[in-house]
């Protein structure tokens, strides 16, 4: 089974696409998808929950809900059904909508982001603390430690090769992680967190890898957008790229905040 991103999800509306052995149409995936007014998804990721195992890849949702019921209602189909239940992360397991383990503590998850530390792959979870979860198989493991204040949040992660080997990338809206002073934006590698030199003056709401040199000997840099206007002590308006040891603006920049990023072959090779 196969799930392809499509859009965010707001109040009441779900987008998505789904490639399984019967028609999608059958389960009937439309705006009336019926998410309780009271709940918002942010993001989804397809996880292989047993690796090697047989059992395909299932969609995880992450959002709000702590306290409140996510109420489903998918069931103009017969490999559907209604639903409901309380939490921040679900699974849809194409029958129902169910609780994706215990629930990290924090009402809204922001994130969700497959990472392999050096000892398999992985399903982490960020958001609102602001917070870091590692799902280790059977529990949401915390791995952000002190966090930065009530408003403090990540907004999202990506894994990027900064010629280090990979590492997992949150940006958003902090001081610190785990004790480590991160501007609004860190790298997590080795149970650690390390700041991206001085960080950036305001959030950042998006990040993506992109090589802008395609095969030429530049490597693909990080690039991240949002409200910021200096990155690394640079003036950046609202976007910049980080090497690997600096932060460069992106020419003059943007007029205003970045939300998203993405990379897209127009038919010139990729572009950001």
């Amino acid at each position: 089974m196969r799930y392809t991103k499509l859009a965010a999800v707001s109040v009441g509306l779900f987008c998505a696409s789904a490639a399984r052995s019967q028609p999608v149409q059958q389960c009937g995936w439309t705006s009336d998808f019926g998410i309780a007014a009271a709940t918002r998804i942010y993001d989804f990721e397809a996880f292989d929950l047993d690796g090697a195992g047989p059992l395909p890849k299932q969609l995880v949702l992450a959002g709000s809900g702590v306290g409140r019921t996510w109420s489903f209602n998918v069931n103009t189909g017969p490999c559907c059904a209604s639903a409901g239940f309380s939490g921040s992360i679900g699974m849809w397991t194409v029958q129902k909508m169910v609780a994706f383990g215990n629930t990290p503590p924090g009402n809204i998850i922001r994130t969700l982001v497959e990472y392999d530390d050096g000892t398999g792959p992985a399903l982490y979870a960020a958001g609102a603390g602001p917070s870091l979860f590692r799902w280790t198989g059977t529990t949401w493991q915390s791995l952000w430690g002190p966090t930065g204040g009530s408003s403090a949040t990540v907004h999202t992660a990506t894994v990027h090769d900064a010629g280090d080997g990979p590492a997992l990338y949150l940006c958003g809206e902090f001081a610190s992680a785990g004790g480590v002073p991160c501007a609004n934006i860190t790298k997590f590698r080795g149970g650690a967190f390390s700041p991206l030199g001085t960080g950036l003056d305001m959030p950042a709401l998006a990040v993506s890898t992109f090589d802008d040199d395609g095969a030429g000997p530049r490597p693909a840099g990080l690039y991240a957008t949002g409200f910021f206007q200096v990155a690394g002590g640079v003036a950046a308006n609202h976007i910049a790229r980080w090497g690997g040891a600096s932060w460069e603006p992106l020419g003059l920049g943007l007029d205003d905040t970045g939300a998203c990023l993405t990379v897209h072959d127009d038919g010139m090779g990729d572009r950001l």
